[in-house]
């Protein structure tokens, strides 16, 4: 620790050039009975070598008023590399005033930053995740399957659980990974080198924007709960893509991609958008009155009774039914409402939507 300072009491005042004890970089903690003024042209160095206070880095106590001013420079000593959640609590107070005009830290690894909100409120400087780096992905470089093991994603740092991160899975590494934690991410994308994944609980995830997108030929599965943040597209571009339980919060989830989606259930009011070629195969219920199917395109399989506020057939798209009843897109108006006993289906709301015609004819029953 090496500084100048100005240290008052009520009949002196006098300026102090203290350097701490050097051999070996050691760290020390300083204690004063009075008041420390920090003056506008002192530089203040705190050196860190670890995360014990007083012991591995350099701290400071004072008893009455703290003023800062200058240059705070915080250098690393004895080889020492600040991780994730590390806190060093550089000053403790009696009152304080002032801020310094700088603040000198060193680079750290990527993904990390220093954050120095809490330096005038506690004194402490702490390592958190750099928001700027949103990309994961994950490696399954950790000794378990839980999402909050740093080692199993690149960097060795867990994804930001704020909504911003891009999460990649890839590869063939613990490939049941585990929600270990609740989760809001701004997407999941399986790549082209991903194994067949099966993401499970116990907490669920909260899905943004970005989505969710398989990219790779295997098939990809996600039984942990999803949550939608903002209006999404599930994407199955190139391989399979099965979810269980998506509660939609008001928005749209739009199920798109060549391959085939399988979709548990969805809660809450919403709208689910069928598009694409790729047929969408429900198996559980969509909401309980409040939600909005739209097949747009290819064909769409319900497996289950449902009760929708609204159900649109577009043009040349298909909704088959758990007993082989369809419904098939048609330009014209007239529309053929199956019995609930025959269909299983039971549309609730705007009954006026539904504009298609039906049919049964050489349709295989599931």
């Amino acid at each position: 620790m090496r500084f100048a300072f100005l240290v008052q009491s009520a009949s002196v005042a006098l300026l102090l050039a203290v350097t701490a004890p050097r051999a070996g970089a050691e760290a020390t903690l300083i204690t004063y009975g009075g008041d420390v003024v920090l003056g506008n042209f002192t530089t203040l160095t705190m050196e860190l070598g670890g995360t014990a206070r007083g012991t591995q880095y350099d701290a400071i106590n004072v008893a009455g008023k703290l003023t800062f001013a200058g240059t705070l420079a915080v250098p690393l000593i004895n080889g020492f590399s600040p991780a994730l959640g590390d806190s060093f609590n550089l000053f403790d107070w009696g009152t304080k005033a002032g801020t310094f005009s700088m603040v000198n830290v060193p680079a750290l690894a990527t993904g990390l930053t220093w954050n120095q909100s809490n330096l005038y409120l506690d004194g402490t400087l702490s390592i958190a995740l750099d928001p700027a780096i949103t990309s994961r992905t994950w490696d399954g470089g950790g000794a378990n399957n839980n999402w909050i093991t740093n080692a199993n994603w690149t960097l060795d740092l867990q994804p930001l659980n704020n909504g911003t991160a891009d999460l990649v899975f890839a590869g063939n590494v613990r490939l049941a990974p585990s929600v270990d934690t609740a989760w809001n991410v701004r997407s999941i994308t399986f790549n082209n080198t991903a194994g067949a994944f099966t993401i499970n609980g116990p907490q669920g995830v909260t899905v943004g924007t970005g989505g969710i997108t398989n990219s790779d030929t295997d098939p990809q599965a996600i039984t942990a709960a999803l949550t939608l943040s903002a209006n999404a597209a599930f994407t199955a571009t190139s391989g399979t893509l099965s979810v269980g339980s998506v509660a939609l919060a008001g928005r749209t989830l739009t199920i798109a991609g060549a391959a085939a989606t399988t979709l548990g259930s969805t809660s809450g009011a919403g709208t689910v958008t069928k598009s694409g070629a790729a047929l969408l195969i429900v198996t559980g219920t969509l909401g309980s009155g409040a939600e909005t199917l739209n097949a747009n395109a290819g064909q769409t399989k319900i497996l289950a009774s449902q009760t929708l506020a609204a159900l649109n057939i577009a043009d040349g798209a298909e909704v088959i039914f758990g007993d082989g009843f369809a419904f098939v897109g048609e330009t014209k108006a007239a529309a053929a409402v199956p019995e609930p006993a025959t269909s299983a289906l039971l549309l609730a709301g705007a009954l006026g939507m539904l504009r298609r015609g039906a049919k049964r004819a050489a349709r295989p029953r599931l």
